[in-house]
């Protein structure tokens, strides 16, 4: 038998014996088209919630189904029929791959959504063992013939492996890290000269985009972990960011002008969103926590507040408007809600609005008068709120173009157009007022993760997960320039050189390295 799953929500068993292989052009086997009223499948099951099934695997002993869904959840079903046994939340957002034990007795769950995004379940008692601590979304487990070593697969292309000869006790045994060039955030200067980027392997950068020919002046390193977060403050003379991994994180602040770090603290839990209010004086961040934290700048670290926000934990964001006079959280299954932050130093934020709608907002975006509000959900479109009318937000729109998960919204400083890019790739030009589409500017290669505009408005920037810094024409939709940090080996001539194998030569040539 063989199982699939797909966006339909339905689980299909195919019986393979029906079919053949033959011999394709240059020797390659070329499998028979499975289709048509003699198909060959046998049972069919559809997700009571329609969610798409994600992962699947049979058990060794061909007794079990197991499969995973966008919700996190995973059924375990009679292989043969069909008929769900049992089934628990594996993982607060997704579940990506599923892998039985050599006894069947064990099932190894891979998603996202949380800190812990590897768990070892007791499928004959329908109990967790363990959690394994990642960051970073699991999208593939395998594991060895002797079931001892469990293998991982992250988003930021790192390879863990794994002691699992006691699986209630776990243990890392080795970490192999691949290179990705994605970029994470972006910010543009008050000024506009300066450009900066966070990516994945912690290092920010600033672009000077004063010139016809933009370049790069600096580079700051963040040693514990990718970047998740970068904001100027108003008057463009402070570069905040967050990063971080595993157990330890970090709030920084930098000299855009020199790249010297200002000041600095120290966390405990990812910190994914980072925003100036009180003129520049104070700085906040959330993160997975569930907590807004407030902190005073000073010369050489940076000084807890007082006024706290606390929710439940989650995928946590906030954003506040260029002046920071008004904040807005989303995300983790919470409702977007909208605070005031009083102008002294000693008070905590107002809850002005909890808007209605959706729980799992990826994005949002206040306009510089903090009149309007823009943010995204899972339904591929973006909710307009006016919030100019004291006590009273009204939706004015509802934004319908992206063919995927919206990542990055972003008012023009007039806030009369509204940027949006997405997991389609696409970048979308929108008029606040009617509620128009106005221009494709253009596609990322890949997934394009984040939207900027300059403070003329004259221009937008994205970024994508191929680590490509575009800069658009807002006028003539043009894309101007492409920018693109360098290679780690970039430049490196191995022309001739010895002592490497070929498997090492063309991994130097795809990192940056030349031969002629």
């Amino acid at each position: 038998l063989l199982a699939s799953g797909s966006d339909d929500s339905e689980i299909r068993l195919w019986e393979l014996h029906r079919y053949r292989a033959k011999t394709g052009l240059a020797g390659r086997i070329r499998p028979d088209p499975i289709d048509g009223p003699a198909a060959g499948v046998t049972t069919v099951a559809t997700q009571h919630d329609g969610s798409s099934v994600l992962a699947l695997a049979f058990s060794p002993n061909g007794l079990l189904l197991a499969s995973g869904d966008k919700t996190g959840t995973v059924t375990l079903r009679q292989a043969e029929s069909l008929e769900p046994l049992a089934s628990f939340q594996a993982h607060s957002v997704e579940t990506r791959s599923l892998v039985f034990g050599p006894e069947s007795r064990i099932l190894y769950s891979g998603g996202g959504g949380g800190p812990s995004s590897i768990r070892i379940w007791d499928v004959a008692h329908n109990e967790l063992l363990a959690r394994l601590l990642q960051d970073e979304t699991t999208w593939s487990l395998g594991l060895t013939p002797d079931g001892k070593t469990l293998v991982s697969g992250r988003e930021d292309s790192t390879v863990h492996l794994w002691n699992v000869s006691e699986p209630s006790h776990p243990a890392l045994i080795h970490s192999l890290y691949g290179y990705r060039m994605s970029l994470t955030t972006l910010a543009w200067s008050p000024c506009g000269r300066w450009l900066a980027t966070g990516d994945v392997h912690g290092d920010i950068l600033v672009w000077d985009v004063s010139n016809e020919q933009p370049m790069q002046r600096y580079e700051m390193k963040c040693e514990d972990g990718p970047v998740y977060a970068v904001a100027f403050s108003p008057d463009g003379n402070l570069l905040a960011s967050t990063s971080g991994a595993a157990a330890q994180h970090s709030v920084r602040v930098w000299d855009p002008g020199s790249g010297t770090r200002q000041a600095a603290v120290s966390l405990d839990m990812v910190q994914l969103s980072v925003a100036f209010a009180h003129g520049g004086r104070t700085l906040l961040s959330s993160g997975r926590d569930g907590t807004v934290h407030f902190w005073a700048i000073g010369s050489l670290d940076l000084q807890p507040m007082p006024q706290q926000i606390h929710v439940e934990p989650g995928l946590f964001y906030s954003t506040c408007n260029r002046a920071g006079t008004l904040m807005v959280t989303h995300g983790g299954g919470k409702p977007v809600e909208v605070w005031g932050i009083v102008a002294t130093t000693s008070e905590p934020p107002t809850l002005l609005h909890t808007l209605p709608g959706h729980r799992a907002t990826w994005c949002a975006a206040i306009d510089a008068d903090a009149n309007l509000l823009a943010y995204a959900g899972p339904a591929h479109a973006i909710a307009l709120w006016n919030l100019a009318a004291p006590g009273k937000a009204d939706l004015l729109h509802t934004l319908k173009g992206h063919t995927n998960q919206i990542t990055s919204v972003a008012f023009s400083p007039d806030g009369s157009q509204l940027v949006s890019c997405s997991f389609d790739r696409s970048v979308r030009l929108w008029d606040v007022e009617t509620g128009r589409h106005l221009a494709l500017l253009g596609n990322h290669p890949q997934f394009a993760l984040g939207v900027v505009f300059s403070p003329d408005g004259s221009r937008v920037a994205s970024i994508g997960k191929e680590g490509l810094l575009c800069i658009w024409n807002t006028h003539t939709g043009e894309q101007e320039h492409v920018l693109k940090a360098p290679l780690p080996y970039e430049g490196m001539n191995i022309t001739g050189v010895t002592g490497i194998s070929e498997a090492q030569r063309v991994a130097l040539k795809v990192l940056g390295a030349m031969e002629k």
